[in-house]
């Protein structure tokens, strides 16, 4: 069985749904600082993600930041393996 896909997306958002529409959930990247958005409350009708970590609703722009960000220091080469050469 997958790990993710609509079962794991389905299983971790459905108990927030209703809070999020609320307007009443906050950002879990407010708690360390780092959320991108003005409003740290998620409001009805903007887009919102599970977050990567599985820490609960993020804003849908801070969660896909925090990916890329993750992803590219990742992908990105060592200063280290240059200087060996």
């Amino acid at each position: 069985m997958p790990t993710y896909g609509r079962p794991h997306r389905r299983n971790n958002r459905q108990p927030w749904i209703a809070a999020v529409a609320a307007g009443v959930v906050e950002c879990v990247f407010a708690a360390v600082g780092e959320c991108l958005m003005s409003d740290p409350l998620i409001l009805h009708g903007q887009q919102w993600d599970w977050d990567h970590t599985h820490r609960g609703p993020a804003h849908a722009k801070c969660n896909r930041s925090a990916g890329a960000a993750y992803g590219n220091r990742r992908r990105r080469p060592s200063s280290e393996f240059f200087r060996r050469r």
